[in-house]
């Protein structure tokens, strides 16, 4: 239920501004976050030890292996957002070679992600994980997985790289004037809102799980609020009209 809110939240308003403004990809990258939050959905009737064997059926290794790197797809989902709201497109002079480099950077990420050796899983949906064989594993035996970024210290890796992406927005939204400047409000406050929540629930994971799964609760209130800036910029400012804005400015 949580799974399907969360998609319906981030697809229904990125179809509304694709369909008003199907050049702005700010519209197909909130569609994009929201099939992730699917991907990276638990199903509750996996073999878990066929998976550890590594005899699962297609099925389960084709959702195992999805899952494996939804979950980072949909942070540089987030990245990507910080960088081309609310034009949809990439800086055009300052700040552009640093955004291709995060965005590259987040991408490698998720490759790295849907290549490693082993894929965590929880099958209860909790934070307890367990590892299984990557299907889509490239040279599982070489030893320069030990030193790339996977696992828990993609975790890190990832969230930095959002931060990063805030940070940069949150310059962009200090330097910027008039109906930009109030399109740049909402996202800011409702990114930075999940990246808290993030690490939040992360810490109470690395401290011992304290309160159980509680600790995720307020990733869960944070999501949506992605969808709900943007809708605030559409409908309040006026998003699916920016190009016309942008080139009255001009």
């Amino acid at each position: 239920l949580v799974t399907l809110t969360l998609f319906l939240a981030y697809a229904l308003v990125g179809a509304y501004l694709g369909w008003r403004r199907p050049g702005n990809a700010v519209g197909w990258l909130l569609v994009a976050i929201g099939f992730g939050f699917i991907g990276s959905t638990v199903t509750p009737d996996w073999d878990i030890a066929a998976l550890i064997r590594g005899d699962a059926s297609i099925r389960d290794q084709l959702f195992v292996w999805v899952s494996g790197w939804a979950g980072w797809a949909t942070f540089v989902g987030f990245l990507t957002l910080t960088i081309i709201f609310p034009s949809g497109h990439l800086p055009r002079a300052d700040g552009r070679r640093a955004a291709i480099v995060l965005l590259a950077l987040g991408v490698a990420d998720v490759l790295l992600a849907a290549f490693a050796p082993t894929i965590g899983i929880s099958p209860d949906g909790g934070t307890d994980t367990i590892q299984v064989p990557n299907p889509a594993a490239v040279v599982p035996d070489s030893a320069i997985w030990s030193v790339l970024p996977v696992g828990d210290s993609s975790v890190v890796f990832v969230l930095g790289l959002l931060a990063l992406g805030v940070v940069r927005m949150l310059l962009r939204y200090r330097r910027s004037t008039g109906v930009e400047h109030l399109q740049l409000r909402w996202l800011v406050a409702a990114i930075a809102f999940i990246l808290v929540a993030l690490v939040f629930g992360l810490s109470l994971a690395i401290l011992g799980n304290i309160g159980g799964g509680a600790g995720w609760i307020p990733v869960i209130i944070a999501y949506p609020t992605i969808p709900l800036a943007v809708g605030i910029a559409v409908m309040r400012y006026r998003l699916y009209e920016i190009d016309r804005l942008v080139s009255r400015t001009i």
